[in-house]
């Protein structure tokens, strides 16, 4: 008998220690960190590289462009590195920088907009966001437009790094970004809005593997500071259950997330 009770015990003890396993959400936390930060990188890295090409400065004499083409005669390619310095800095949208972003452009007949570049790859040098460090490469390739007559982009994120007190997290993703709205407006980034698909895969920051899919196109809006106002993504952490991910479907900037597992419903906020 005693022996049959010490089974029980511990059978019920592995059930509850499983059912809390299960329902961890760190894939989940960790992968919407990873699309907010480099969406984050695409987003600054096309606001400075335009103010570059219209032959203008940043807004805040803190940053500095160093650049291997002359403004006044652009041959490509060329790079241009964003300094945001060596300590943090706080920029329009409260969010904290330092160290530098490296862009290489190309393009094969440059038109004086953003959207005739045709290759944009992003490394970094000691760069921050939010005391979070930031590696990989990030590139941007431009498709032209696709059947629905709007700009398509691969936005494909390899050896992707970020390091913070948290730990360390990998990150790998490839992506497809379609322009839905702003390019009649070229040089405003602030008024595109796209839809993200594509798929990533990673390690979070507690070691577990994971892989996602975006079940339903995300909805990205630069002026949100999540970026993601709405979709649903798939993550599948290592020999646990899919989790369905729901960033909203109203296309509101909450930076709330619903999360599914099997029956059970759970929620996080977004960093």
């Amino acid at each position: 008998m005693k022996h049959l009770l010490l089974a029980f015990f511990s059978l019920v003890l592995f059930s509850c220690e499983t059912a809390k396993t299960n329902t961890e959400l760190n894939s989940c936390k960790d992968n919407a960190l990873a699309e907010v930060i480099y969406l984050d990188v695409y987003k600054q890295s096309q606001i400075y590289l335009n103010l570059f090409l219209s032959k203008q400065s940043p807004s805040d004499t803190a940053i500095k462009f160093i650049s291997t083409a002359n403004p006044n005669s652009i041959a490509f390619p060329f790079v241009l590195t964003v300094q945001f310095g060596n300590k943090d800095l706080l920029g329009s949208d409260n969010k904290f920088r330092r160290g530098a972003m490296i862009l290489t452009v190309n393009a094969a007949s440059y038109d004086g907009t953003m959207l005739s570049i045709d290759q944009l790859d992003v490394t970094f040098e000691d760069f921050y966001l939010n005391q979070s460090n930031v590696l990989g490469t990030i590139t941007l390739v431009n498709n032209g437009k696709n059947t629905k007559n709007n700009y398509s982009f691969n936005l494909n994120v390899s050896k992707g790094i970020v390091i913070n007190s948290n730990g360390t997290m990998s990150w790998e993703s490839l992506k497809t970004l379609e322009m839905t709205a702003g390019a009649s407006t070229r040089s405003n980034i602030l008024d595109d809005t796209y839809l993200l698909s594509g798929s990533a895969s990673g390690k979070d920051f507690k070691l577990t593997d994971y892989s996602t899919n975006i079940a339903t196109p995300m909805t990205i809006d630069p002026n949100c500071r999540w970026f993601i106002s709405a979709g649903i993504t798939t993550v599948e952490p290592n020999n646990l259950d899919v989790r369905n991910v729901n960033y909203g479907l109203a296309g509101n900037c909450t930076g709330q997330v619903e999360v599914q597992i099997k029956e059970q419903s759970l929620n996080f906020s977004m960093q």
